[in-house]
């Protein structure tokens, strides 16, 4: 693993420090003026596998459009201006030698004669000589030809021999230049694979480093939290009540309460409860409404799944009305705790279920917000 990222790097630094050429250059092709689409084309991606001028992080990019002139009878020369530019997952040597390929199968052609050269600085380079089917400038088999050129007269069947064994070096040289081309393809695919899998063991590394942030993170809070179970005596909440009874009486109303926990661990605690909210008796033919305070006293234990808790308990209602009597209590229901404040006060939301023990059957379905201080 140690020597495959010495590779990785060295391949990426050799690559980052390559020298690429800052000018503009030109790339020229001449040939017969019905076959310039293909001839085009084939010039277009001859530049694209080029690293004359452009290399490593850069390839050639034509800058505008062909611009072309007569030089002969039926025969035209074209020029595209080109400049090194950066690499990306779209423009690429790679991805640019497999659009030309295709464009080039899909060109109808015939036998031509054309040129591939490049410009710089005023000095022409030819790249590519094609004469008929065969590449002039890169035929590696044509001393084998000549060689065979300066054999005794044969005799007619050996003439046919070495007919048959020219079309076999054509064929060879027409398989080589193949081979060739699929080289080079599996080359440039190995240079975007490495700078791939360079990209992606950055990226996994940065995720990486997010998470061992984010766990870090996750873990100062709950270190928080729990430092915070350990004493929340300034605790309040504010509820929003609905009150309904056995005789269809039914209201909602708000109250405030002072609600500290005291926590054994951080998962067991209990809750206690001092406070308020207000009642208002309904209106009847002998009695008038009557409107009045509610005193909460309560105790709760409470089981903390992380940030869930449940609680259950008991307590007692003084009702500060005329008339009116004490009522006991049982109470369950459960919440969150959020690990931040939201809206700089609110630390959690919580619900509640309660019942009386009073002569009219009174329960009490409860919503709650909290904070600590």
């Amino acid at each position: 693993m140690k020597k495959l990222w010495i590779i990785l790097l060295s391949t990426f630094s050799l690559c980052s420090l390559a020298q690429n050429y800052k000018g503009s250059f030109y790339l020229e092709v001449e040939g017969t003026r019905s076959q310039l689409g293909y001839i085009k084309t084939s010039g277009e991606l001859t530049m694209a596998r080029s690293t004359r001028l452009c290399r490593g992080m850069k390839m050639p990019k034509p800058k505008g459009e062909w611009s072309c002139k007569s030089s002969a009878p039926r025969v035209s020369a074209c020029r595209l201006e080109y400049s090194c530019h950066f690499l990306n997952k779209n423009f690429n040597r790679v991805t640019e030698s497999r659009r030309l390929r295709t464009k080039l199968k899909s060109i109808p052609h015939l036998k031509a004669n054309y040129t591939i050269a490049l410009i710089q600085n005023d000095q022409k380079k030819i790249l590519k000589k094609v004469d008929g089917s065969k590449v002039v400038a890169a035929a590696a088999s044509t001393p084998r030809v000549a060689k065979a050129k300066k054999v005794r007269k044969p005799t007619p069947q050996r003439v046919r021999a070495k007919a048959q064994r020219s079309k076999r070096v054509v064929k060879k040289e027409t398989i080589n230049k193949s081979k060739q081309e699929d080289l080079e393809e599996v080359a440039f695919l190995k240079e975007d694979e490495s700078k791939k899998l360079l990209s992606q063991s950055e990226e996994s590394l940065e995720e990486v480093v997010e998470q061992s942030e984010n766990s870090s993170k996750k873990e100062s809070r709950a270190k928080q939290v729990t430092s915070k179970r350990e004493n929340e005596l300034l605790d309040f909440s504010l509820s929003y009540i609905s009150i309904s009874d056995d005789q269809d009486n039914s209201l909602t109303t708000f109250g405030l309460a002072w609600t500290p926990h005291y926590f054994f661990s951080s998962s067991i605690g209990l809750r206690g409860e001092v406070g308020f909210h207000s009642y208002k008796t309904p209106e009847t033919e002998l009695l008038a409404s009557e409107s009045f305070l509610i005193y909460d006293l309560g105790l709760y234990a409470s089981y903390n799944f992380t940030n869930i808790y449940i609680e259950a308990g008991f307590g007692l209602q003084m009702w500060n009305g005329e008339g009116a009597e004490n009522a006991n209590f049982m109470a369950f229901g459960g919440g969150y705790r959020f690990d931040e404040t939201k809206l700089y006060l609110i630390d959690r939301i919580s619900f509640a279920m309660s019942s009386l023990s009073n002569d009219i059957g009174t329960k009490e379905l409860k919503f709650s917000i909290g904070s600590s201080f």
